[in-house]
């Protein structure tokens, strides 16, 4: 496959089994996957995974993912087995730097709240991962970022919280 085309997924029994053994060593309080897209895995996989976890583990855990694959199965099974907060890039609040700048034309400011509103139904912590100072980003559009987070703020003080970071693009990367 193209360099970056494939995704690549440890098998769940393979999961399970490591985390089981690590766990013996270290007494694990809290599980954070690190990565960039939790959900993205085959929903079967998911399926398993999470019924699993439940039953074997029982560890909670934190995890980051995609907006687009957040939903009310993923999200009921998410809660079920313990999952106490997810991360999203949001990345910006201006559709304008969404659609033109990241290339994420069909994710709009409405299609966020949606999906932020849909998580909080379930009590599940969530961050909103933000960027400022992306290449042809504007005042106005970092003001559209705090409009956006302050929306999704009002979803849940207690269960809502958000982090900004400073883009440092690389040569070749923009």
């Amino acid at each position: 496959a193209e360099s970056g085309k494939a995704r690549r997924n440890k098998p769940v029994d393979q999961i399970i089994n490591e985390v089981k053994e690590l766990h013996k060593e270290r007494n694990f309080g809290l599980i954070m996957w690190t990565d960039d897209n939790f959900l993205a895995r085959k929903p079967s996989e998911l399926d398993e995974l999470f019924s699993r976890w439940e039953k074997e583990i029982k560890i909670p855990y934190w995890i980051n993912t995609c907006i687009e694959t957040v939903n009310d199965h993923n999200l009921s099974q998410l809660k079920s087995s313990g999952c106490v907060g997810i991360g999203i890039g949001l990345e910006t609040g201006s559709d304008w730097v969404r659609q033109h700048l990241l290339l994420k034309g069909r994710m709009n400011n409405k299609f966020y709240m949606e999906k932020f509103g849909l998580i909080a139904k379930y009590k599940i912590r969530v961050t909103a991962n933000n960027m400022i100072g992306i290449p042809g980003e504007y005042e106005e559009d970092f003001f559209e970022t705090i409009k956006l987070n302050k929306a999704i703020r009002s979803l849940g003080e207690d269960i809502t919280s958000f982090d900004v970071t400073f883009m440092a693009p690389y040569m070749g990367t923009v």
